[in-house]
């Protein structure tokens, strides 16, 4: 096969993975579109309720965005001070306490965001979302097995395992929404 004709195929596959990536809709797997097909049926949601559900989903996600950046950062240089034969002990100190602070400001966008998310929510609501997400993570969006029940390693618990790479961070799969 010609050069040329190898980089059209990798075009061709590229073009196809891109659209099957857009296909798929925004946001990440399980992530709740409260304006979703069925989401105000099943849960009984107001007009405001699911606009409110909506900006701060929006507001969470790029504040997630945000610190995810940062934190990918951090890590590279982090990386590039640990690549010295002789690695700068109180600057590679430094970093890891600098990668720390932005795990902990992550974990508090997310409490941050469920508080919010109690706030917009009735109890009943928030356990019928409860149920909704048990039955996700048991089964799959779809009825199906759920994605880390088909590829071991790959689900909301892959970062703990060996299988995940170091570069690899926690996530949930639900977006920091429990209730």
């Amino acid at each position: 096969m010609t050069t040329s004709r190898r980089w059209l195929a990798a075009l061709g596959v590229l073009a196809a993975s891109s659209a099957l990536v857009l296909a798929q809709g925004p946001g990440r797997r399980g992530m709740v579109p409260w304006d979703g097909p069925g989401m105000r049926e099943r849960l009984g949601l107001t007009d405001e309720q699911a606009e409110q559900l909506r900006s701060e989903r929006l507001e969470a996600a790029k504040e997630r965005v945000k610190i995810g950046s940062q934190m990918r950062v951090a890590r590279l240089e982090l990386r590039e001070l640990m690549s010295s034969p002789a690695p700068d002990e109180k600057a590679v100190m430094a970093k890891a306490r600098q990668i720390g602070d932005l795990h902990t400001r992550l974990l508090e966008a997310r409490v941050t965001h469920s508080l919010a998310l109690k706030k917009i929510l009735t109890p009943e609501q928030q356990r019928k979302l409860r149920e909704m997400r048990a039955a996700e993570r048991a089964h799959g969006p779809r009825g199906g097995p759920a994605p880390h029940r088909l590829h071991p390693g790959r689900g909301p618990c892959a970062w703990a395992t060996e299988e995940a790479g170091p570069e690899e961070e926690p996530q949930d799969d639900d977006g920091g929404e429990d209730l």
